[in-house]
């Protein structure tokens, strides 16, 4: 079975890069391209990894995601990899 990763990131041409790297080392990768829709796929699926970006949208968007996971008891023991 393959390891399950999230990434969120709002870069296409960085996601497009390490996807393409990933899923050549037969990993299954996920993508959301806002914290929003991250935060929902995390909600529907179980992850073995999630490569979150800090510097999203207006700023430090991926701080206040990171934050917020901590906070919710299925996602907290999560690792998590910060990308930027």
């Amino acid at each position: 079975m393959k390891a399950r990763i999230m990434m969120i990131d709002d870069d296409p041409d960085f996601v497009a890069g390490i996807r393409a790297i990933l899923e050549k080392a037969d990993y299954e990768v996920n993508v959301a391209y806002n914290p929003k829709d991250g935060f929902q796929a995390l909600q529907s699926k179980d992850y073995d990894l999630l490569l979150l970006d800090i510097m999203m949208g207006r700023g430090a968007e991926g701080v206040a995601f990171a934050r917020k996971l901590r906070k919710d008891p299925k996602l907290r023991e999560m690792p998590v990899l910060i990308i930027t």
